[in-house]
């Protein structure tokens, strides 16, 4: 079995990817079924189509400046967590047993 492999997009690429997901969340939107969700993107500032949301750039950048720099995600049972840092992309470290903290590499893949 050929090993995996890990790329990492360059700055360049990463802004690419936003401009064109920007674009594509302001033109086309997304579906939102839920009906508490629509009303609370409308409440700030997306356009509704019925059940699809048009979410300006404007929103999705306000969004990300709010949101945490840090973060944790707890499984149900409490054995071991996933930190991240979201604006390093960090994400994939975990709390091993005892306690000590392991960053994946790609040949772990």
């Amino acid at each position: 079995m050929p090993a995996a492999r890990l790329t990492v997009w360059d700055d360049a690429a990463c802004w690419r990817v936003h401009e064109a997901t920007l674009a594509l969340l302001e033109e086309t939107g997304v579906e939102v079924r839920h009906g508490r969700a629509r009303a609370l993107l409308a409440e700030a500032g997306a356009r509704l189509d019925g059940t699809r949301a048009r979410i300006p750039a404007a929103l999705v950048d306000a969004a990300l400046q709010s949101a945490p720099r840090h973060f944790t995600l707890r499984p149900r049972g409490g054995a071991g967590s996933v930190a991240g840092h979201a604006r390093r992309g960090e994400l994939g470290a975990l709390e091993l047993r005892d306690g000590e903290t392991y960053f994946g590499t790609g040949s772990d893949c």
